[in-house]
């Protein structure tokens, strides 16, 4: 019985890991200069849209490399895709 609860923990852990990877894909697709609609079709809905003016933040909770998930953002001005990466990058404070 022991034996059984090592491999259901070992394979819910590779299976977190490889969906880590997964979102790393689609992030790796991101380009500056892409519209919303862009972004959409490769990252799908965001967790959360934020606006000011002609800028629109989208933020997305992605799960990369670890069980727990990372704040990634989206900075859109103007239409077209201005700057993204994790929240580290865009010096939010949180």
């Amino acid at each position: 019985m022991e034996k059984l609860k090592c491999r259901v923990l070992f394979m819910a852990l590779v299976l977190a890991l490889m969906a880590g990877c997964a979102t790393s894909g689609k992030t790796n697709q991101l380009q500056l200069g892409m519209s919303k609609a862009q972004v959409l079709e490769v990252m799908g809905e965001p967790s959360c849209t934020s606006a000011m003016g002609e800028v629109v933040l989208l933020k997305y909770r992605l799960f990369d490399y670890g069980l727990l998930p990372e704040n990634y953002f989206i900075k859109i001005i103007d239409g077209s895709v201005e700057a993204y990466g994790c929240a580290a990058d865009f010096d939010l404070g949180y």
